[in-house]
Parts: structure tokens; C-alpha cells; sequence
């Protein structure tokens, strides 16, 4: 049991200790400030003058023990990315909070992000509404409009800052995270899902994290709203990318899984399945109006090319071989739920889509539990095991109400009613740290797309 010592100065109580929550501790620590972490388990490491107490945000009774005395509450959790968890988890665990911050009388500060908007055509503003759009978004829309509800009747003060998709030295689990920056400072190939070459803010986890603080700072009129993190000027996807190349002093090798191909890719892949419904962050351009919060308090952001070129660096192998990774999951292997190929059907030459699943997963200590999380890796039952049997080129898959596998002449990825990628004998589907190649086409091309005759090719190996 962990003693709080009530005779301390007010601790910030920083909920979370994934990338972003060490930002946060990492930069109240040096401003002297007195900071205890909450989460389930104590981290590895901490800095000099932190403090720990263990407590799962999905328990009200421990969260608001762990809290007592504390100057402020600060949510910068994540779940694991499934939709389940997400309805389970986020408005549990925003109800936890606002019972701990009433309890102590003390304002809560929420680390959020920008999904709540769904699919928008302009710039992103505080003012748009939480909407009711797929299963994530809805879900941080309901934990919003808990904190909202609490503010206004005069229970908490509450406030929510949101950051675009974030980057930096120990993020992982984000778009310029370990399938893209890391993986290029392996000297492997990076992989996005969507369209790279529409423009796309994103955020210095170090900017967001100072944003949190300015609002933990700030005066009371301050609170009962949202305000955006500030970035540095939009750029596309692409263009952050090849930054992170030229500071690496390689070559761009970018794999990009059109829109279209998320359907089917997702039946093997189950980040990408989950990932589906959040296409609209990159078929349209991302644009984060943050000109509210820069107007009342700052706007000098880290500069991409400086933060870029020191993430990249970052990641790059250590004298081991090995990048430090935050967050890094066990592989997992792929089980398919329903219509699984016969052991006849299987062979060493298969190929199991599944390497990846688990390593879209938060890392332990941004995944509270209290809720089902025996899917954070996502295990699935050993007799629903499926591997692409004998070879890539001998089976084809169809999108279908129920997707089948049969024998067929030539292997395709079908996704009713025109689009298909055909694949080249010994070629494989593949996503991320898996090797093998893959295409870029254009979402609205109409036909089979050959990747031997395509005149810009994105297959790379």
C-alpha cells in the first residue's frame, strides 16, 4: 500500500505515464513543481522528485484515494485502439475522474484529441459539436460531454485540450510513430494508411504537453471549453516523412494502403480494421485551427524540421541494434473468426498477416484497466488460427458479408465493386514490420491496378 504524504506541497496528479505524460512530468519537474504519477503499475523510471501512487483510473474509489491532496488532476491515458474498449473505457473512465475532482475540489485537465469532430471539410475549430459517428469518435464524444455536463452545473472545473495526431522522441502509437519515423530509422520501409499527399497537421508532444500545463495555469475563464494545440505550418504527410529521411541521410521508402484497400487489408490485419472507420483523417485535408489558443497564449511551436530531425535520430539503432521503443507489443498471431482454412489448406510457406497484431496496442502504462482488456494484445482462440496456406499466389480473397479463401489462378485483393490490387507470384499482403510489398492507387481508379505495369509504382521492397 502506498502512503500519500498529505504535509507535501500540492502534487499535480499526472494520470497516464505513456509519451505524452512524461512530457508533461518531464517539463513540471523542471519548473519545480511537485508532480505524482497515478497509474496501474509503476514505471521503470521516473525523474528525481516525482512521485508514484498505483491506481486504475477505472476504479472510482482508488482514483479519487490516489488523489487526494492534489493541486490538480491531469487525464493523459490512452486505451488500447478497439472500439469495444473505447466504449467501455472513456466515458468509465471520465465519470472516475470527475468523481475524484469533485471529491477534492480540484480542476481536472483533459490530454484529448480531435476525433470527436468526425468527418469535417474545413479547418477544425473548438465550436464544432461532439458528433455521434462511428464507435472511437462517439466515444471521446461522450466523454466530453461528461466533463461539459460537470462544468456546467458548477460540480468540476474542467477543460480539454486537443492535439492533432502528435510526434517526438518516444511516441509510438501514432501516425509518425513506429510504422513510419521508427520504421525508416531501422532502414526499413514506411507504412501509411490513407492518402500522404493531402496536407496534415500534426504536434511536437512537447508543444502538447506545454500546452496542458498552460492550461493547468490558467485563469477560471479559461475553463468549460476546448482549445487546440498549436502546430507548426501544414505539411503532407509525405513532406514529414521526407524530412525525416533527409535527416537520416536515406532514401524515402514509403508504402501508402489507399483508403479503399483498409476493408480487406482488415480482415488480416486488426489495427487496420479498427483503423477503417477513421479514414476521414486522411482522405481530406487535416487542418487544425489553433488560432484561439494562440491568441491568448502562445504560438512559438518546436519547427518541424527541428523536431523531425531529432525524433528521427531518436529511433536510430543503438550500439545494440536495438531502437528503444515505448510501448512496443508482443506480436500476436492472426486468428480469423469465422470460415478458417482446413490443416490441409496450410503449409511453412504460408503467410501470417498477423505478425503485426498487438503493435498498434498503448503501451501498459497508458492502458488502465477495470474494463475487458484481456484483448490489449488482442489474443484470439488458438482453433481459429489462420495462415494463407501453401503459397501468396494461390488463393483469392473477396470482401464479402463473409469473406471466403479459395483456390484460384490468379491471387487478388477484391473489394466490390471495381477495385483490386493483383499481386506478382511470390509477392505477400502485408502492413508494417511484415516484408513484403505493397501499392498506391488511386482511390477513385476503376479497374485492376498490375503492380508490374502501374506508371508511378509505390511497390517497394
Amino acid at each position: 500500500m502506498t502512503t500519500i504524504d498529505t504535509h507535501a506541497a500540492a502534487p499535480v496528479c499526472v494520470i497516464g505515464y505513456g509519451a505524452l505524460g512524461q512530457e508533461i512530468v518531464a517539463q513540471l519537474i523542471a519548473a519545480g513543481r511537485t508532480v505524482r504519477i497515478i497509474q496501474r503499475s509503476r514505471p521503470e523510471s521516473m525523474p528525481p522528485g516525482a512521485g508514484f501512487v498505483a491506481a486504475d483510473i477505472m476504479d472510482a474509489a482508488q482514483l479519487t484515494a490516489a488523489t487526494a491532496g492534489a493541486e490538480a488532476l491531469v487525464c493523459a491515458i490512452g486505451l488500447p485502439y478497439v472500439s469495444k474498449l473505447w466504449e467501455q473505457g472513456w466515458p468509465l473512465a471520465m465519470q472516475n475522474l470527475l468523481v475524484a475532482c469533485e471529491a477534492h475540489g480540484v480542476r481536472l485537465v483533459f490530454a484529448d484529441n480531435l476525433y470527436l469532430y468526425g468527418p469535417q471539410d474545413g479547418p477544425l475549430t473548438e465550436d464544432l459539436p461532439p458528433v455521434d459517428y462511428g464507435r472511437k469518435p462517439k466515444s471521446r464524444a461522450a466523454a466530453t460531454r461528461l466533463w461539459q455536463a460537470a462544468h456546467a452545473a458548477g460540480r468540476v472545473q474542467a477543460v480539454a485540450v486537443r492535439s492533432p495526431d502528435f510526434y517526438g522522441p518516444g511516441v509510438v502509437q501514432s501516425v509518425l510513430g513506429s510504422e513510419s519515423i521508427v520504421a525508416l530509422a531501422r532502414g526499413k520501409t514506411a507504412t501509411l494508411l490513407g492518402n500522404a499527399d493531402l496536407p496534415h497537421d500534426v504536434a511536437h508532444v512537447a508543444d502538447y504537453a506545454r500546452a496542458v500545463i498552460t492550461l493547468l495555469d490558467a485563469p477560471d475563464d479559461a475553463y468549460g471549453q476546448a482549445w487546440h494545440v498549436p502546430t507548426a505550418p501544414t505539411l503532407t504527410l509525405r513532406q514529414h516523412l521526407q524530412m525525416v529521411a533527409d535527416a537520416l541521410g536515406v532514401p524515402l521508402k514509403l508504402t501508402v494502403i489507399p483508403s479503399w484497400a483498409a476493408r480487406p487489408l482488415g480482415l488480416f490485419v486488426p489495427f487496420i480494421r479498427e483503423a477503417a472507420e477513421m479514414q476521414f483523417l486522411f482522405d481530406r485535408p487535416y487542418v487544425v485551427d489553433a488560432s484561439k489558443f494562440a491568441g491568448r497564449f502562445w504560438s512559438n511551436v518546436v519547427p518541424l524540421e527541428t523536431g523531425l530531425t531529432a525524433t528521427a535520430l531518436s529511433f536510430r539503432p543503438t550500439a545494440t541494434g536495438v531502437v528503444p521503443l515505448l510501448g512496443t507489443a508482443p506480436t500476436k498471431s492472426f486468428a480469423r473468426r469465422r470460415g478458417a482454412p482446413t490443416a490441409a489448406n496450410t503449409s511453412s510457406a504460408s503467410f501470417d498477416p498477423g505478425e503485426l497484431v498487438g503493435q498498434q496496442v498503448e503501451d501498459d502504462a497508458d492502458a488502465p484497466a477495470g474494463v475487458d482488456l484481456a484483448m490489449r494484445h488482442q489474443p484470439h482462440r488458438e482453433d481459429q488460427r489462420f495462415e494463407l496456406g501453401q503459397h501468396a499466389t494461390n488463393h483469392r480473397l473477396t470482401v464479402a458479408d463473409n469473406a471466403v479463401l479459395d483456390s484460384d489462378a490468379q491471387p487478388v485483393l477484391h473489394q466490390p465493386p471495381h477495385h483490386q490490387i493483383i499481386l506478382r507470384e511470390n509477392r505477400k499482403v502485408v502492413f508494417g514490420e511484415v516484408q513484403a510489398e505493397c501499392v498506391e492507387a488511386l482511390d477513385e481508379y476503376p479497374g485492376p491496378v498490375d503492380v508490374d505495369k502501374l506508371g508511378v509504382p509505390q511497390v517497394v521492397g
